[in-house]
């Protein structure tokens, strides 16, 4: 009867050694899918945010590209205006001095009117 309590004290050491290495495979196993589903999110979150960031980066310098552009456009458009009205201002100046000054060698000049013939000879 000794052998038979030794043999069920050995069994019962043997099974609660083998229910306690499956706990602890089971809760390492556990432990080990929490772990990489937490890396796996954490590696997620930082794609998240580097996608943010590159759209980020991208839309901002699209938006000073377009600025940019505006900018010059304005700029040569008044530069455009200003040249115009600079050589207007000229052309008027120079046609008016123009003007001015034929009117006053006409003035100057002696009349060139062909005075009239006597019409006598057709009487």
């Amino acid at each position: 009867m000794g052998n038979e309590i030794r043999a069920a004290a050995a069994a019962a050491v043997v099974v609660v050694v083998v229910v306690v290495v499956v706990v602890v495979v089971v809760v390492v196993v556990v432990v080990v899918v929490v772990a990489v589903k937490v890396v796996v999110a954490a590696l997620l979150l930082v794609v998240v945010v580097v996608v943010v960031v590159v759209v980020v980066v991208v839309v901002v310098v699209v938006v000073v590209v377009v600025l940019v552009v505006v900018v010059v456009v304005v700029a040569v458009v008044v530069v455009v205006v200003v040249v115009v009205v600079v050589v207007a201002v000229a052309v008027k100046v120079v046609v008016a001095a123009a003007v001015e000054r034929a009117f006053y060698f006409l003035e100057k000049v002696p009349s060139m009117k062909k005075k009239p013939k006597n019409k006598s000879n057709f009487d």
